[in-house]
């Protein structure tokens, strides 16, 4: 009999639910509870374990676990498990293969239709990405539907719910929260709004409050000495603390560390305090998504609690108190979603994503991720290779049929719980870099097929059958994109919100950036470039007539990252020019210098004195510093894993450097370029703003919804000011009383006041706004939206009422602004197209265009003197240097 199934594969635990007729039934996969958890491990000889089988064994080897890896889908840095990069769509991949798997062994076949659920809110990046886990897992015939779609169509399977009649899902998973707000259609349902999302919020946060009430309680020398399995366990009894709290008023945490051995009481009321604040976070989400909706709380005919952590009992009083609205939660809401996705399979099979049979329009912001798909799909069994997936290993799991198609077997479930998925893939054994990289850097094989796409994890290499390139650029309408991110100015450096994506190298594949690397249709010079050779080669003329034979050699690109044959001068013949010889004559746009610098660089900030460049190394976790008059790297400097954004203290004396994936902001010495101190912050660490007077830095935390406070002289936390929406971007008012913060999750920028350590106000600013600068009088903030291809003027004259006073359209995908030192100008960096777009601020409008000849443009600083610009290449691994002269 054929089946369909519905799959969530959840941060912290995988659901499926099997549809036989009309007739809809969650699947076991756990061996002690129907759900299993969303953990891998990649033994030492390759084999790959999932679910209960891989959680058994991470109190063994806990560093070949990978565990919470969907909420960093797209994140720079790799999940390493057992010393090796993996990427996080390998690791899903392997989750929905053992799944499909262990179904398929107790159907007897494989089912007809699989529907993958996601968040509603994730922005097409995610959702691109995302939709490659199907084809990396070998699983055909997969639609993608949205969770709140699901989780509504569960809901009205079982309560009578009249077309027309809305309904909101308020989804509180394991490591994200959404908020979505749906209608009822003859066919389904319809997202009305966007919906409102917290990417870095759900139950593995409260899991770390409980585990942070131990360790306080515990005192600061308690942990000293224990290994990682015993803090494995003391994690995990905390974990079963906070679920005993649901239905307890309180429970006790047992601690057996070398320094205790004791027990922790923590009782509900202790809990709650602790999740308020966070939680009253979702409630203002849930708020914005009635208001996108048009939507009044009185005129809903419920709202759905929906994800495991829903069932936090303070969850259902804040809602109900809020709202004022009919409470609907299922006995397991952890299941809702799955439950509903196997409704929907239902519908028409081997639709990659879109609308689902739901009936929601899934187009614009919620749809668009089939066409990604599809550019997958052509793959066929070469996913395999990136999924991971090998012949199934004996002893490990029973084999079984996993579904139509797929070119091998995936380990079944063992005993023991959801069982292997074969092997790692030996392009991860061969190079730990990852398949399609060179362990010099990263490559890309494949950029998903849509437009308007984003950014790629830099470790996500996919095997995927490439196009050729002049029929890639027509599929994308772009030239790829390359790691991300954004800086200049020493006063606040933040990274675009799509981070750093990788750039493509190799034959047959689509290259990123840089005139010589576009396919032939597209190769013609700029107009803003196409004059310049033939100006350079007459001024060369006149100046060699003029026996200026030494500058003509210079022009022609000789010196340092130039070659020297037009004059046959050397390196060993003529003096390495200084930074006055450089600059001059060199119309707007052209070339001064290219230095090469770390792997993978993603920002660059300028000292005020102009000596020194300091660029972030996020393949190489270092800081490289240039000597800006002989355009040469003097120091590295080693700093926490994933550096992203560099800001340069006023007086010189400090660089700060935030580290995404080790949490903390890395404070280097200008004077020897050692790291002096490093300062832990909050999750996801990204933008950096240092005050006028250098006494305080202002960190952006993302994935806590928060800025980390510094206090610059004892480079010790101050404050923590709550800030909803993903902060990842941060500026300061001239006076430093005002932090102006984008909103990765939600699209805003918000006004905050820094004294009071609340926001004042907030305005819509577009999708994936990854940069903003303040303007030299403190009323105009310049805002990057990368998915409007635009620049936002910010009206913030009324700390209350921000307004969006002009939206210029750029280049594509802008991801980052700088501003020229009299803020007269600002200079966009747009990947999409590999350009810098001039804006007269004064009169709001683009005055020009230049290419930049880097291989994946992202972050910009210009020199103090307004004369040359600095553009890292993430592509390149290099830094471009460039004339703002004629401007």
């Amino acid at each position: 009999m054929t089946y369909g199934l519905g799959v969530d594969l959840g941060t912290t635990f995988v659901a499926a639910a099997v549809r036989r007729g009309g007739r809809v039934e969650r699947f076991r996969l756990g061996d002690r509870s129907d759900v299993a958890p969303s953990v891998v491990m990649i033994r030492q000889d390759g084999a790959v374990l999932t679910g209960a089988a891989a959680e058994r064994r991470a109190t063994i080897e806990p560093e070949r676990i990978a565990r919470e890896f969907k909420r960093k889908l797209g994140d720079p840095v790799p999940m390493i498990v057992g010393g090796s990069p993996m990427p996080v769509p390998a690791l899903l991949a392997h989750l929905l293969r053992a799944v499909v798997a262990k179904v398929s062994a107790a159907e007897g076949s494989a089912p007809e239709t699989v529907v993958l659920t996601h968040p509603a809110s994730w922005n097409t990046y995610q959702k691109e990405i995302f939709a490659q886990v199907p084809q990396l897992a070998e699983v055909p015939a997969v639609r993608m539907v949205t969770e709140p779609e699901a989780a509504a169509a569960t809901y009205a399977a079982n309560e009578r719910l009249a077309v027309g009649g809305t309904v909101a899902v308020y989804d509180l998973g394991g490591g994200t929260f959404d908020a979505t707000v749906l209608r009822r259609t003859t066919d389904g349902f319809e997202i009305l709004g966007t919906p409102q999302g917290i990417q870095g919020l759900g139950g593995i946060d409260f899991d770390q409050a409980v585990f942070a009430h131990v360790r306080e309680s515990l005192g600061g020398d308690a942990l000293a000495g224990a290994d990682r399995a015993a803090l494995y366990r003391l994690r995990q009894e905390c974990v079963h603390a906070k679920e005993a709290l649901s239905v307890d008023t309180d429970a006790t945490i047992p601690v057996l560390l070398p320094a205790a051995h004791t027990h922790i009481r923590l009782t509900r009321g202790e809990f709650e305090d602790m999740v308020r604040p966070v939680l009253a976070d979702t409630m203002t989400a849930l708020r914005g998504a009635l208001r996108s909706a048009s939507v009044e709380a009185e005129d809903l005919t419920a709202v759905l609690l929906v994800g495991g952590s829903s069932k936090i009992p303070l969850v259902a009083k804040m809602v109900s108190a809020e709202f004022k609205a009919p409470i609907a939660v299922d006995t397991d809401p952890e299941f809702a979603v799955a439950m509903g996705a196997a409704l929907l399979s239902e519908g028409p099979a081997g639709r990659q994503s879109g609308p689902s049979t739901a009936g929601g329009p899934d187009a614009g912001q919620h749809g668009g991720v089939g066409q990604a798909a599809a550019g997958v799909a052509a793959a066929g069994a070469a996913g395999l290779a990136v999924a991971g997936q090998g012949s199934g290993s004996a002893g490990r799991g029973s084999s079984g049929p996993v579904s139509a198609g797929q070119g091998s077997r995936a380990g079944g479930q063992g005993t023991g719980g959801q069982g292997t998925g074969g092997r790692e893939p030996a392009a991860y054994r061969a190079n730990p870099a990852g398949p399609g990289q060179r362990s010099g850097g990263p490559d890309v094989g494949h950029t998903p097929s849509r437009p308007d796409p984003s950014r790629s994890d830099p470790t996500y290499r996919p095997a995927v059958a490439a196009a050729p390139v002049g029929a890639a650029r027509q599929a994308n309408g772009r030239p790829g994109t390359g790691y991300d991110r954004p800086p200049t100015g020493p006063g606040d450096h933040e990274p675009n919100t799509r981070m750093f994506a990788p750039v493509t190298h190799g034959e047959g594949a689509e290259r990123r950036f840089g005139a010589g690397d576009r396919p032939p249709e597209l190769r013609r010079e700029s107009s803003s470039r196409r004059w310049v050779r033939p100006a350079l080669i007459v001024g060369l003329v006149l100046v060699v007539l003029a026996g200026g034979g030494y500058a003509g050699w210079r022009l022609l690109g000789g010196g340092s990252t130039g070659s020297a044959a037009a004059t046959g001068a050397t390196e060993a013949t003529t003096p390495p020019p200084t930074s006055e010889a450089v600059t001059p004559a060199v119309p707007f746009g052209g070339t001064l210098a290219t230095v090469p610098v770390g792997t993978s660089p993603g920002r660059v900030a300028i000292t005020h004195d102009g000596a020194h460049a300091y660029t972030t190394n996020n393949g190489s976790n270092d800081v490289s510093v240039v000597d800006t008059a002989t355009n040469s790297v003097t120091a590295t400097v080693p700093v926490g894993e994933g550096p992203v954004l560099v800001a340069v203290s006023p007086d010189d004396a400090h660089v700060y450097v935030t580290s995404i994936a080790a949490a903390q902001l890395a404070v280097i010495s200008t004077a020897d370029n050692t790291v002096v101190a490093t300062v832990s912050t909050g999750r996801g660490p990204v933008g950096i703003a240092v005050s006028a007077d250098g006494s305080t830095v202002y960190v952006a935390n993302r994935d806590s919804n928060s800025l980390t406070v510094v206090d610059a002289k004892s480079n010790g936390v101050s404050g923590t000011i709550r800030v909803p929406g993903g902060p990842f971007a941060v500026a300061l008012s001239p006076d430093a009383t005002t932090a102006y913060v984008t909103g990765a999750s939600d699209g805003t920028l918000s006004v905050v006041d820094v004294a009071s350590k609340k926001v004042t106000g907030t305005v819509t600013v577009g999708a994936n706004p990854g940069c903003v600068k303040i303007g030299a009088d403190g009323t105009r903030a310049f805002v990057t939206s990368y998915d409007t291809a635009s620049l936002k003027v910010v009206d913030v004259s009324d700390a209350a009422k921000p307004s969006v006073a002009a939206s210029l359209p750029v280049g594509r995908q802008p991801a980052y602004v700088a501003l020229s030192p009299d803020a007269s100008r600002a200079y966009v960096v747009n990947q999409g197209d590999a350009s810098v777009s001039v804006v007269d601020t004064a009169a709001n409008t683009v005055t020009r265009t230049a290419s930049i000849q880097g291989a994946g443009p992202n972050g910009m600083a210009t020199s103090p003197d307004g004369t040359r610009g600095y553009v890292v290449n993430s592509g390149g691994n290099d830094l471009t240097v460039f004339s703002l002269e004629e401007e």
